[in-house]
């Protein structure tokens, strides 16, 4: 698989997961009622949002670390060209 589909899979699927943890942390923040006569939303309550929040965060965490070692040279040629170049110096 070429390099630039790999980044683009990694992006996708890292927005998917933001976007998923925006509208479960959304749902979780709504008001809501507690006991045998929780309102749910699409048939999940309030608590199995918070799992699946969770666990949305975790895959992201892991996305975004995929992300970085995917550009691992991208970063240390510009922490060597910003911090270690005489401009970086002259500021």
């Amino acid at each position: 698989m070429r390099r630039e589909t790999k980044n683009f899979i990694i992006d996708i699927a890292s927005f998917l997961a933001l976007l998923g943890l925006t509208i479960s942390g959304i749902i979780i923040a709504l008001p809501h009622k507690h006991g045998p006569n929780e309102a749910k939303i699409l048939g999940i309550s309030r608590g199995e949002f918070g799992d699946i929040h969770l666990w949305v965060g975790i895959a992201f965490i892991v996305l975004m670390l995929v992300h970085i070692i995917l550009h691992w040279d991208w970063v240390k040629c510009y922490i060597k060209s910003n911090l270690y170049s005489d401009k970086a110096a002259e500021k």
